[in-house]
Formats: C-alpha cells, structure tokens, sequence
C-alpha cells in the first residue's frame, strides 16, 4: 500500500520534527548529551528511553533516543534504501517529541510561512535553507545546546522505535495518511499515539 503524504509534511516530519539535541556547548564533554531537568546532581548519568526534555524557548518538546543499533534501509522501496544494512548509533541524542509548530516557528522567525493555518499545526511551506535560519537563531537564542536536525540515521533508528518490520495494523494509531483521512492538509500535533 502506497500513502500520499503532501511533499511540505513530508518535509517537516523529517526535519523539523525532529530536531536533535545531541550535546551540550562550552565545558561538556564532546558528544554528551544533556541531561533532562530532574537529573540527580552530583551524579553522571545518561537520561532513560523516552526522558523529557522542554526547550524553554518556544516550548519546544525533546525526548531522550539512547543509542543502539537497527538494520537501516529497506530491500523494496525508494532508491538508495537497499540493501538494508546494520547502524549503530554510539551516542543518545533528544529527539523533538512532534513537528515544530506554526505558533513556535512564529516566536523564532517572527512570521508564519504555511498555506494551512493554525497555531497547533505544524509549520510547512519552508525550505531547507529557512530550517537553517531558524536553527541559527533558535540556537543564538538558547546558547546551552546545540539544536540541529537529525542525521538519516538519527531519524529512522527513532522512527522503528525497536521494530523490523511494518506495522500496517497499528499506523492508524500514530500517523496520519491517505488511508485515514479525505484531507490532504496538516493535522494537529499529538492527536495520534506516538510511536514508542
């Protein structure tokens, strides 16, 4: 089953909605992660699957990925995913938790670039380069991380959330597309089920 998925969400759930959050700036050791804010003082841990991490400019919701390893690619499906091969990711990352809203991508940039309003809805109609701005001036604005996308690898290991395969059966659940709705436009953020 093919899903028509409008090309601007495509873009957002795999860029924006994923910001990564992968370490902390000036005085950390290179790589480590940031620690979420109820983190025992005193004591060097890394944070559980699925700690919660609030961004406190624009509300921005992350979520602690631990590293691990996945089989990557698919054997049918666009060019360039076969062969399926095994990644390790050696480092846990944040991982935001929904699409960057309009409201959030508003507070950063100072306008709303998307054909379909609402507050709630993710951000659309940007190019990459736009994502790059507002990385720069969110990451301007909150000195103590740095905010990025995340690799392909960062993406679809937290995507799988553990699994191998398909589950057609639960997609309903936590994702929006032509199967389930008559609607070719955004949706609010965190109406379905997340993934893990």
């Amino acid at each position: 089953m093919k899903f028509r998925i409008p090309l601007a969400s495509l873009f957002i759930a795999l860029s924006l909605g994923a910001l990564a959050l992968p370490q902390q700036k000036s005085g950390s050791k290179p790589g480590a992660a940031p620690a979420p804010t109820n983190k025992p003082k005193g004591k060097k841990t890394e944070p559980k699957l699925n700690a919660a991490y609030r961004a406190q400019l624009a509300n921005i919701e992350l979520v602690w990925i631990a590293p691990g390893s996945f089989t990557m690619g698919a054997e049918k499906g666009e060019a360039g995913e076969a062969p399926p091969h095994k990644v390790t990711l050696s480092k846990g990352f944040f991982l935001g938790k929904f699409e960057i809203t309009q409201k959030q991508w508003q507070l950063v940039m100072g306008y709303n670039p998307s054909e379909f309003r609402g507050e709630n809805l993710p951000v659309e109609s940007v190019s990459w380069d736009r994502v790059q701005v507002f990385l720069q001036r969110l990451n301007t604005l909150d000195r103590r991380y740095r905010y990025r996308l995340p690799t392909e690898a960062e993406w679809e290991f937290a995507a799988r959330a553990g699994t191998e395969t398909d589950d057609m059966a639960a997609l309903n659940e936590m994702a929006w597309h032509a199967g389930n709705t008559d609607d070719e436009r955004t949706h609010t953020i965190g109406v379905k089920k997340p993934n893990a």
